[in-house]
């Protein structure tokens, strides 16, 4: 029963939850248990955080994270840095906008027209005073 409860301590300290390993340290010694705390994870953070802050679903996201991030990182290409020339990127950022617009405004489901994209793009729209699609 000491090791268990050792390891459960360990486990409980690694994860910021040193009150809880020091309970369980106080408790066992009490019944006169030697308790030797150890660690049982291997990996340099545990994969899933203090369950009473957040749901199981984003634990259970970020524990599937945690096993396939090395994995996805590698199907990408390197990031490609700084643009070269950065005049000719910013113009073919300007050059996209309005297709980047009317894309986005259409799948919020505002009838789009040139009009509405220029209001957006001085900053002149109030989008409760646009109608939206049916």
């Amino acid at each position: 029963m000491p090791a268990p409860a050792g390891r459960l301590a360990g486990a409980l300290r690694f994860m910021g939850r040193g009150a809880d390993a020091d309970r369980i340290i106080k408790t066992m010694k009490r019944a006169k248990h030697n308790v030797r705390e150890s660690n049982p994870f291997e990996i340099p953070s545990p994969t899933l955080g203090n369950s009473r802050e957040r749901s199981p679903y984003a634990m259970r996201i970020q524990s599937m994270w945690a096993g396939w991030r090395d994995d996805v990182l590698a199907a990408f290409p390197s990031a490609p840095g700084l643009p070269k020339r950065p005049a000719t990127y910013l113009a073919d950022v300007d050059e996209r906008y309005v297709t980047d617009a009317y894309n986005s405004l259409s799948i919020e489901g505002y009838q789009v027209n040139d009009e509405l994209i220029e209001r957006v793009a001085k900053g002149n729209w109030n989008p409760d005073g646009d109608e939206k699609t049916k």
